[in-house]
């Protein structure tokens, strides 16, 4: 048995929810503060008190996930419950680019990263070949059931290639991302949102988050980590044509300059044959697109 104000002690220390691995490395941190030597037996002892919590979150797709904490997981935020879940992740898509500012329309999901994925290899034939990229561009949207259902925002979990975290940094202040935890930056934030609009809002979003980007995008490193995450499609003629529509000409020429276009390419998937033709960015995007620009 714990002592009352051993145990009120424990319940402090012990609040934030945990993945298992790391409530083991916190319980041998507070061990000493107790009579107990071994871990094992002092783990179950703070279970079996009631102490501390297993508490078990489950998706859509069946996975689950166990936090350990003293408290409830009703008494923690989605972001936090967010990254006491995916520690090693890190914050993404619209939930990024909310965070850095580019749209004030508070997202109604949270998005975090998970590094799970063997790295893909290029096509071994080079470039996909333009009946490649139609044949997959004229399908839907893939779309993730890795969602966990919280009071309010769900929290949408996006698998990744494993050491892929390029353009990921600290996060300082809390907006709304837990000071201390990780999301993707504003460079990347942009790149991502380009390759998935579906998770960002939809296309029809992005020309407003390059336009708020304005003042804050850095060029030379957004091609630096473009460069590094060795897409197979040519989304450098989408990130141009997005620069170029929101007015930023020379950051597109720079674009252009590095990544000219070679072919034929869509915006986005599920195109369609009224889609409209820029000749200089040879891209396909929707009409109400163009329109409405």
């Amino acid at each position: 048995m714990f002592s009352t104000a051993i145990r009120e002690k424990l319940v402090q220390r012990l609040r934030t929810p945990l993945r298992e691995q790391r409530f083991r490395q916190v319980a041998e941190d507070i061990l000493p503060m107790t009579r107990y030597r071994s871990t094992i037996p002092f783990i179950h002892a703070l279970l079996a008190e009631g102490v501390v919590r297993k508490q078990i979150l489950k998706a859509r797709n069946g996975k689950t996930i166990s936090l350990y904490s003293s408290h409830p997981l009703e008494e923690f935020g989605p972001y936090e419950l967010a990254w006491a879940m995916f520690p090693s992740g890190y914050f993404c898509n619209l939930t990024a680019i909310f965070h850095h500012g580019l749209t004030d329309q508070v997202p109604n999901s949270v998005y975090v990263c998970h590094e799970t994925l063997q790295v893909q290899h290029a096509n071994p034939a080079g470039t996909p070949s333009e009946s490649m990229v139609r044949s997959a561009f004229i399908q839907p949207h893939r779309h993730t059931n890795h969602v966990f259902d919280f009071r309010g925002p769900e929290l949408v979990v996006l698998s990744r290639a494993l050491n892929s975290d390029h353009g990921v940094v600290a996060t300082r202040n809390q907006s709304p991302c837990p000071v201390g935890s990780r999301v993707a930056g504003l460079e990347r934030a942009l790149i991502d949102s380009v390759v998935a609009p579906q998770y960002n809002g939809g296309i029809t979003s992005l020309p407003a988050y390059f336009t708020a980007a304005r003042d804050k995008l850095q060029i030379d490193k957004l091609l630096e980590i473009y460069r590094k995450l060795k897409f197979v499609y040519p989304y450098a003629q989408s990130i141009g044509f997005l620069l170029e529509l929101s007015g930023m000409s020379e950051q597109a020429d720079r674009i252009r300059k590095v990544y000219p276009p070679r072919q034929r390419f869509f915006l986005d998937h599920n195109a369609k044959s009224s889609w409209i033709y820029n000749e200089r960015w040879m891209i396909y995007s929707p009409k109400e697109f163009v329109d409405e620009r």
